[in-house]
């Protein structure tokens, strides 16, 4: 996955978390701080790409049913036998 030039070198999905001291800035001033007093659910979403010379892919994230965060016009595979087989979530 290509670095997102919006966000100094990290990838696609990093600004859906808060900026600290050693992480820089997201790229959202409307980003979304998950509670730590209640449980929440949380929804990822990844669109691939439909042809290999397209950027047509989008990553997105809800929590609790809103929409917080969303990427479009990805290009994740240049090969249409590529599928997702994974995802991990960090804290």
């Amino acid at each position: 996955m290509s670095p997102d030039p919006k966000m100094s070198g990290k990838e696609w999905g990093n600004a859906f978390f808060p900026p600290d001291p050693t992480a820089g800035e997201a790229a959202s001033a409307h980003r979304a701080l998950p509670a730590l007093d209640r449980r929440q659910c949380g929804e990822f979403m990844l669109q691939a790409n439909s042809a290999p010379d397209r950027a047509g892919g989008r990553q997105a994230l809800w929590l609790d049913g809103k929409l917080v965060g969303e990427f479009t016009g990805i290009r994740w595979r240049r090969d249409l036998d590529l599928k997702v087989n994974g995802l991990w979530l960090e804290h």
